[in-house]
């Protein structure tokens, strides 16, 4: 684990032992291991076979109290390959999330840190599954720390000031290692009207290391009003930007937005905004609807981005869409909990459904569509999601070498099917498909990938499971065309 994610962890438990706050703790150490018998180890048109040892060793956290939640999950996982040693590998995976009210509901902090594998281009074989590794895919870690103050300024106005540093770091290979900082300064009144009003001010420095610095400062002023009777929620907002995104030196522009939101039931949302920045119109509509067994979700937008790591579809899909069905629970750490449960009731890991995506070493913006639906029967579920985006660069000046300094821009597709039927009640068999296309502007910059598993999980025990199962892939490079055949079975035991 790097040193930034364990001093994430050890403030969790720190948070977590302030006395004189009534605290839970529960900490679940597991351990697991999965054999996987491949015919083509190296993910390449070679197709070589192999068996595969990965062990697992890792630890839950999660920690409430009057002042603090939090949540870990660290898995250490070591590859053995029986015929090729010098692929044996070690991977981390951490996702970590840490909220504390440090003063009296005035002095918020979030914090949150991961590690994932990640694909370097999205025009090679993308990293996902059980036991696959290539030399498209490499670790990437980011740990965000976020605080946030809130207060009274005089007998009528309100404040609020947050700051924010993100640390994205590719294990040394510098593509897509990002410092990001921002800060920003909200001024309302304290009672709310029928029309009330607001001024933002906004700070936004992006530090790519094989890239260059950009820096951007928004001056906001908006009026507001809630049309109660209606559910509708409207609100319009004018000001000025500058930014070096397009120069060596700031230039400033004339920005302007208008923005509206109906939720008529605490089941139903929609939300629409559009604004014109400095780089040009940006927008976001987003819908999403919930019934009894019945969810889905709905995004579209055009947006400026300084993340390192740039990813379509994959895991995050599906949890959000059945973390819709758990809104009502508030705790965040009591809602990821139901979640991670109602996922292995349905057989849905959503570890086992990739993602495409590519590592950025410059601001970008990308245009991305998005649909998921969950249905969940009595015995039968099935989740789906289908996305897609476009990715080009926003600072134009960037010289850094990565798929955005080969081809002017980026499309991503992703679709994702999955259908679980329940056995008995600690047994199930899930069928899930994928395919994704990366492509650029010309032939050779093409990636299309489709994968199908079908995975029987069960619980031997209380504290102990069991998974068997089968895969089949094709990937389709412009370059170097193959398959993979796999079957792979695991034991866990939870303590």
């Amino acid at each position: 684990m790097s040193a930034a994610a364990g001093a994430l962890a050890s403030g969790v438990v720190l948070a977590a032992d302030q006395p004189g706050l009534a605290r839970t703790v529960a900490v679940t150490p597991f351990i697991s291991v999965t054999q996987t018998f491949t015919d083509n180890h190296l993910m390449s048109e070679l197709g070589r076979g192999d068996a595969i040892t990965r062990l697992n060793a890792g630890v839950g956290l999660r920690t409430r109290s009057s002042a603090a939640q939090g949540l870990l999950d660290y898995t250490l996982s070591g590859d053995l390959h029986a015929r090729h040693s010098g692929r044996n590998t070690v991977q981390n995976a951490l996702n970590a999330s840490l909220l504390a009210d440090l003063l009296e509901n005035r002095l918020r902090l979030n914090a949150s840190a991961s590690i994932a594998q990640s694909a370097v281009s999205a025009f090679g074989v993308q990293p996902g599954g059980v036991a696959s590794n290539n030399v498209n895919s490499t670790e990437v870690r980011t740990l965000q720390v976020a605080p946030t103050l809130r207060g009274n300024l005089g007998p009528g106005m309100r404040y609020t000031a947050s700051v924010s540093h993100a640390i994205t770091d590719a294990s040394g290979r510098g593509t897509g290692d990002s410092v990001t900082t921002s800060a920003n300064a909200k001024f309302e009144p304290r009672t709310a009207a029928r029309v009330g009003w607001s001024v933002e001010a906004s700070h936004l420095t992006s530090d790519f290391k094989r890239g260059r610095v950009t820096q951007t400062n928004r001056l906001t002023a908006g009026l507001g009003s809630n049309l109660d009777d209606i559910d509708l929620s409207v609100n319009v907002r004018a000001g000025v930007e500058q930014s070096n995104l397009t120069s060596l030196e700031r230039q400033s522009d004339a920005t302007w937005g208008v923005g509206a939101v109906w939720a008529p039931s605490p089941r139903t949302r929609v939300s629409a905004d559009l604004d014109q920045r400095a780089f040009g119109r940006s927008h976001s509509v987003t819908a999403q609807h919930r019934l009894a067994r019945l969810s889905f979700s709905y995004r579209n937008s055009r947006s400026l981005s300084t993340a390192g790591n740039l990813a379509q579809g994959g895991p995050d899909v599906i949890y959000q869409l059945v973390a819709l069905q758990f809104a009502s629970i508030t705790n965040a750490v009591e809602r990821d909990a139901a979640v991670r449960r109602r996922l292995v009731e349905l057989g849905l890991d959503p570890t086992r459904i990739p993602s495409i995506g590519f590592l950025s070493s410059a601001v970008t913006i990308q245009e991305a569509q998005e649909f998921s639906v969950v249905w969940n029967g009595r015995r039968d579920s099935v989740a789906a999601s289908i996305s897609r985006s476009n990715t080009q660069r926003a600072d134009t000046l960037s010289a850094a070498a990565d798929d955005l300094g080969l081809s002017g821009a980026v499309a991503l597709s992703n679709l994702s099917v999955s259908w679980s039927h329940q056995l008995t009640p600690g047994s199930s068999m899930a069928l899930t498909l994928t395919a994704m296309r990366g492509n650029g502007d010309t032939a050779v910059q093409s990636n299309r990938q489709t994968r199908v598993e079908l995975l029987y999980n069960t619980s031997l025990t209380p504290a102990s499971f069991a998974t068997v199962s089968v895969r089949r892939g094709a990937y389709r490079t412009a370059l170097k065309p193959y398959d993979e055949s796999a079957i792979a079975a695991s034991y866990g035991i939870r303590f």
